[in-house]
């Protein structure tokens, strides 16, 4: 009896023993492709019984799933078949016995097996090692995200408009007529610094043919008449004039002094009576009408354009002594004899017009 709870433990010793053994041994399998065959032990080849190899085969990986929707197919699990696990080699009985100590539950725990046992698993080489899984809990399916294809964006210019072509052509521009009027100007003052009068008023008058209002080559010309006693070609020019420039004050007294030396005083008045509102501002102007009013007999109104030249000029005493003669000749004495008076206070007189401002002022 004691021999046999000896055998009895050895027995079970040596079981456990080589449980452990295959357990570590499964435990250091490597699944990169290669066939698994544990070590060839002597003490292993009593407690394997003999078996078939059992084969391993895992699933086909699952084709990489594109990010088509947010919804996912399911995983597929590995199913390992009952034929694809190994048989258990023995069964231990955990009963107790009468000797408080475990014993083998019946003969047939006896091991009687082939020398070792051959367990080959050939796996995919593609199919990546499985993430272990934690209970409940889905396992990651294998997404293949494709990557972004950069997009290149060509920006192309407008196209170029067509470029119009403007030819500048250069034609010769006439020379205006104040340009050709300046240009007779000039040669008529080359030729009166040469001394040739007569050629430069032809000249100045062809200017004025082109241009009748040059002002310079007007003027000019009626100086050259003037200086060569030509009144009626003088004062055909300072008509001409004042006709496009009335405001030319100067030439309506020139051609009333030219109009008076003919003895045509209703011209010489008509002359100065049109530029009148060109020259409110000369005494001279107005005293000249006031002389010719009274040659006329119109001694009111002579009085009046006397009175006026007085007021711009009240040192000048010529306009004093034709405003006494105008007051008195329009029978207004007392008027007439003060006008006197302020012509010789004036101290501007002279000669004959002091003595009658004298004697008229008595």
């Amino acid at each position: 009896m004691p021999v046999a709870k000896k055998g009895h433990g050895k027995v079970l010793f040596w079981g456990i023993f080589g449980g452990l053994s295959i357990a570590a041994a499964a435990g250091l399998m490597m699944f990169d492709g290669q066939r698994l065959v544990l070590p060839d032990l002597p003490w292993l080849r009593d407690l394997v019984p003999a078996s078939a190899p059992v084969v391993v085969t895992p699933p086909p990986a699952p084709a990489p799933t594109a990010l088509a929707s947010d919804k996912l197919p399911p995983q597929v699990p590995v199913v390992l078949t009952e034929a694809m696990l190994p048989q258990p080699s023995m069964q231990l009985d955990l009963a107790t016995s009468e000797n408080k100590g475990p014993v083998i539950s019946s003969p047939a725990a006896v091991v009687t097996s082939e020398p070792a046992l051959q367990v080959a698993a050939t796996l995919n080489s593609s199919v990546p090692a499985a993430t272990p899984a934690i209970q409940g809990q889905k396992s990651p399916e294998s997404v293949t995200v494709a990557a972004p294809v950069p997009v290149h964006t060509t920006v192309s210019a407008p196209p170029a408009l067509p470029v119009a072509v403007t030819r500048i052509e250069k034609t010769a521009v006439p020379p205006s007529t104040r340009e050709l009027a300046e240009k007779d100007y000039r040669r008529a003052e080359s030729l009166i610094t040469a001394g040739q009068v007569e050629l430069a008023a032809a000249a100045l008058m062809q200017a004025l043919k082109i241009d009748p209002g040059h002002l310079p080559a007007r003027q000019k010309l009626i100086r050259l008449q003037l200086g060569q006693r030509q009144n009626d070609e003088a004062m055909a020019s300072l008509e001409g004039g004042l006709v496009l420039t009335p405001n030319q004050t100067g030439w309506a007294i020139s051609l009333a002094r030219l109009q008076l030396d003919k003895g045509d005083i209703g011209a010489a008045v008509h002359t100065l009576e049109r530029s009148r509102p060109h020259a409110e501002n000369r005494p001279d102007y107005a005293g000249f009408l006031g002389h010719l009013k009274s040659r006329q007999g119109e001694h009111a109104d002579a009085a009046k354009y006397y009175m006026h030249a007085a007021r711009l000029a009240p040192a000048e005493g010529r306009w004093w002594l034709g405003l006494g003669l105008a007051l008195a000749a329009d029978n207004r004495q007392t008027d007439a004899a003060e006008a006197f008076r302020q012509a010789v206070a004036t101290g501007s007189l002279s000669g004959d017009l002091l003595r009658m401002a004298q004697q008229q002022g008595k």
